[in-house]
């Protein structure tokens, strides 16, 4: 039993796995002892934290241009109407077409937020035999949101070059460059970069470890 239950701790990597371990083994060892165990071994991986941080990053900056379209398309157009056109007035198709794209970026911004898994979805996992324990505590890892992060992160970056293509249109162009499109394009330029690597890094499977592990190495 005691050789058992050190196999399926060395298994138990997040909160899921916590709680699918818990229901796996609730005779060898009481309620204080797991509470214990539960705070001390949740620890997400690099890989995790990786992601996260570029899907929280890039959410934020579709939130925010979002908002500001769905807010007040008007003072977006002003935004990027080019220095040789300020005279003239937004029709309701440009402002029709700006808000719409604001509720696009709030949509990918939420469809982000969920891939972190920042509100689970999916239901509580069922108590299993304590001798499956090891393979489902694998499974139930591999099968979260994180295995889809890849390609979030691909599609993402193919946004990131399409926006920052339409934004060098004006940029390059002294009668159309404003301050919007260098913010267009320099922004865009730094979330591409920043996708690239962290589907590099994804890639590479370099962030496999967890961060407490990590943290020991560096120390």
């Amino acid at each position: 039993m005691t050789l058992r239950l050190f196999v399926m701790l060395n298994y138990v990597h997040d909160r899921s796995d916590v709680d699918i371990f818990k229901n796996s083994v609730p005779k060898l060892m009481d309620h204080s002892s797991f509470s214990i165990l539960s705070n001390s071994t949740v620890m997400p991986s690099v890989n995790s934290a990786v992601f996260h941080a570029y899907a929280y990053g890039t959410a934020f900056w579709y939130g925010l241009r979002g908002a500001c379209r769905v807010y007040d398309p008007l003072m977006v157009v002003g935004w990027f109407r080019p220095p040789s056109q300020v005279m003239l007035e937004a029709n309701d198709l440009e402002l029709y077409n700006v808000r719409n794209d604001g509720w696009c970026l709030i949509t990918l911004a939420l469809i982000l937020i969920s891939f972190t898994n920042a509100v689970p979805l999916s239901p509580a996992p069922k108590a299993i035999h304590s001798a499956d324990a090891p393979k489902a505590l694998k499974s139930n890892r591999s099968n979260g949101a994180l295995p889809y992060a890849k390609a979030a992160v691909a599609a993402t970056v193919f946004h990131h070059i399409t926006t920052g293509i339409g934004a060098y249109q004006h940029y390059k162009l002294d009668s159309h460059y404003n301050t919007s499109m260098g913010i267009g394009v320099w922004g865009n330029v730094w979330l591409t970069l920043t996708g690239l690597f962290t589907l590099a890094y994804l890639q590479s499977g370099l962030g496999d470890e967890d961060i407490e592990k990590v943290v020991k190495k560096v120390k």
